[in-house]
């Protein structure tokens, strides 16, 4: 029997049955793996202590997490459901991820600068949404919310707490790499394109797929700004029609957070990353990255748009 493509003419809502189903299965096989390495390796049971969020201070610990997140996560529910999707649905299946698509390094360079010139203004929508309050109605939701961000942001802060070069490159690897490739695949690579194909509006499909990029990380208090970074991850895919770029600009944006952080941990860095463009009297510079951002983009398209690469993300020119 032939895999490639098998499921290809399957209505879009059962192939998003399927995709579920998928992912389920991965990510369940994965975590069964990350769990058994780590307690073969660490002695620490991942997946029946609860609280083993409570022992961040634990070295076996916090690297017992990193290898269950790589594994459940990064490969497990993302970057390997991504290929076997796209093979079940497509005879092409590189093609489908548009994992092929034309490169252009004035693209690439435009990608790397536009995420660098975006971060004062991504700081100043993470403060504004830090702010939310809700009505006293929804006060218990708004203590889970900040429960749960309190939690991620124990375990991001035990992930960077790095000492030496390798804890660096180990982190670059699973918080940026693995994350930017995985993600992409999955968000932009297969329920974007299946989003466009169920409401046959190119613009719905990315608005959509931004929605649940964001909502799926679980902080709420970042919802605002990570939204409109999968709006331009998505927006990038389908301009260009290659998957490299929007996985360039992910990768950029985790990888800075993660080089910023080994030098603030080494004191070596003069300034406070998450706090430019947030400062007072630094509203012209929150502006100024906007118009940036929207100009930069802009560019992109023009760019795609002069090569020939623009498209809906399913091969249609627009």
């Amino acid at each position: 029997m032939e895999l490639k493509g098998f499921f290809s003419e399957r209505p879009v809502f059962n192939r998003f049955l399927i995709v579920i189903g998928v992912v389920l299965l991965c990510s369940g096989l994965f975590t069964f793996l990350g769990a058994w390495i780590t307690s073969s390796l660490y002695g620490v049971d991942m997946l029946t202590d609860p609280g083993i969020l409570n022992e961040l201070n634990d070295p076996d610990v916090v690297a017992s997490l990193k290898i269950l997140q790589l594994l459940s996560t990064g490969l497990g529910m993302f970057l390997i459901p991504a290929f076997i999707i796209a093979i079940l649905f497509s005879k092409k299946p590189f093609n489908y991820l548009q994992l092929l698509g034309k490169g252009d390094v004035l693209i690439g360079v435009l990608v790397v600068f536009l995420m660098l010139v975006s971060v004062p203004f991504i700081n100043v929508l993470i403060t504004m949404n830090e702010g939310l309050v809700l009505p006293e109605s929804l006060a218990g939701l708004e203590n889970w919310m900040k429960e749960s961000e309190a939690s991620a942001m124990a375990l991001t802060n035990a992930f960077l707490d790095m000492r030496t070069g390798t804890d660096l490159f180990v982190n670059l690897f699973i918080m940026a790499l693995i994350p930017a490739v995985g993600e992409e695949l999955m968000f932009r690579g297969i329920l974007q394109g299946m989003f466009r194909e169920l409401t046959g509006n190119v613009h719905a499909a990315v608005i959509l797929t931004a929605v649940i990029f964001s909502a799926f990380h679980m902080q709420f208090y970042g919802f605002v700004p990570r939204m409109l970074l999968g709006l331009v991850f998505g927006y990038l895919l389908v301009w260009t029609g290659n998957m490299w770029w929007p996985i360039l600009g992910h990768f950029i944006n985790n990888g800075a957070a993660v080089i910023m952080m080994w030098f603030a941990s080494r004191e070596e860095l003069p300034f406070d990353q998450d706090q430019i463009g947030t400062g007072d009297g630094e509203w012209k510079l929150a502006m100024v990255s906007a118009i940036l951002l929207i100009m930069v983009m802009a560019l992109i398209r023009r760019r795609a748009s002069l090569s020939g690469a623009m498209n809906d993300g399913q091969g249609t020119t627009l």
